[in-house]
């Protein structure tokens, strides 16, 4: 008996220049709110910009989160913030 296991992978085809609009400034938090959360990138090829934008919109993503946070948080809650952004937006 031959065993089969399928993965659901969602995907989107989206032009270079959208993406990093959307990471830099958050128009509709479509694609940025995705790649704040773990997500495994299978290919990129060296592209400046776009490592930038990503990098940015973690960074963005943390310190939305800290101003949302009361004064005294765990992680868990601090990763959860940072999850529930795309959401609230």
């Amino acid at each position: 008996m031959e065993m089969c296991f399928y993965k659901l992978i969602k995907y989107r085809v989206i032009s270079t220049s959208v993406l990093i609009e959307d990471l830099l400034n958050w128009n509709n938090l479509d694609i940025a709110g995705r790649l704040q959360k773990p997500v495994k990138i299978v290919a990129m090829n060296e592209d400046v910009a776009l490592r930038s934008a990503l990098d940015q919109n973690l960074k963005s993503a943390v310190t939305a989160a800290f101003l949302m946070l009361p004064e005294s948080f765990s992680e868990e809650d601090l990763f959860t913030e940072i999850a529930g952004l795309s959401y609230s937006g």
